[in-house]
């Protein structure tokens, strides 16, 4: 891209001078088409603008240095009065006060572009002050802030939704460990419920797993559970029975027709039914019954 011409129209264009940074920023916005980086962009033209104010820097310091030669000069006069000396020297000072200024010295621009940029001579009039170039400066800077806000804000959100992507594949991996090695407490999720909570008084002992008579003796353990485990929840005795009986009596009864299978342990729910079950007694350092062991043995060869 031709960075000079880019300075040179936004500069000396009266309507783009008024909005330079918004001129700097959809010039940009094509460059940036073109594959150039904001930060390659900005730079370069940077570049330009600074070398425009040193030229003119070192124009304004030469006719500073000028002034003071011809001081020297008059001083050294042995011709001219004292008055006329010192009225020559005060035109002098008065210059390099003048001079000293940046809104007073310019640079032509043929002179710049005659030494930069030879093959725009005749098409750009008009001269460089460094107050102007200054402005140019600070509006270049503050269009070079607003697209690395603009691309900090772009890379926040790719960073963002790269997390969450993390987030979630770590999470699909933790959750694949858990199922691969069992790890997963899903007895957690169980623990409440009537079958399982029937399961760990087997596993105990405080339901026997061998039972003979079960329409008799279901509403007896059922009976003795509740009321030890204090977990009658508002319920009358006999509605919290009801809520476990049929799960006891499947169970005894090794029920595998039913289309309401309530049996624990029958062989569709046996693995993972045991699984749950030995899980909540080693995590909580229960102790199983003989009886318990023993049914597991004889399931295990069914």
């Amino acid at each position: 891209m031709d960075f000079l011409k880019i300075v040179m129209d936004g500069f000396l264009s009266k309507s783009k001078y008024k909005i330079l940074d918004k001129y700097y920023l959809r010039t940009y916005r094509e460059a940036n088409d073109v594959y150039y980086s904001s930060e390659e962009f900005f730079d370069e033209l940077l570049a330009v603008i600074e070398n425009m104010m040193n030229v003119v820097s070192e124009s304004r310091m030469k006719l500073i240095s000028d002034c003071h030669k011809g001081i020297m000069c008059i001083q050294e006069d042995d011709t001219k009065s004292e008055e006329a000396k010192k009225k020559e020297i005060g035109d002098f000072k008065s210059q390099i006060d003048t001079f000293k200024s940046i809104n007073n010295v310019s640079l032509h621009v043929d002179t710049f572009i005659r030494k930069y940029g030879i093959k725009y001579v005749g098409l750009y009039s008009g001269h460089l002050y460094e107050s102007h170039l200054n402005f140019a400066l600070e509006h270049l800077k503050l269009a070079k802030y607003t697209i690395q806000l603009e691309e900090g804000e772009s890379k926040l959100v790719e960073l963002n939704k790269k997390q969450k992507d993390l987030e979630s594949e770590q999470s699909k991996i933790n959750d694949n460990a858990k199922i691969e090695d069992g790890a997963e407490k899903s007895y957690e999720n169980v623990s409440h419920l009537n079958w399982f909570r029937l399961a760990i008084c087997f596993a105990k002992g405080d339901i026997p797993i061998f039972i003979q008579d079960s329409k008799d003796s279901a509403p007896y353990y059922i009976k003795k559970f509740l009321i030890e485990d204090g977990d009658l929840k508002g319920k009358s005795l006999e509605s919290a029975i009801n809520g476990y009986k049929s799960y006891l009596n499947q169970t005894w009864g090794e029920n595998e027709v039913s289309m309401n299978n309530k049996n624990i342990f029958s062989n569709s729910k046996k693995d993972k039914n045991i699984r749950l079950v030995l899980d909540y007694c080693e995590d909580n350092r229960v102790e199983i019954c003989a009886d318990f062991k023993r049914f597991l043995e004889e399931i295990s060869t069914d």
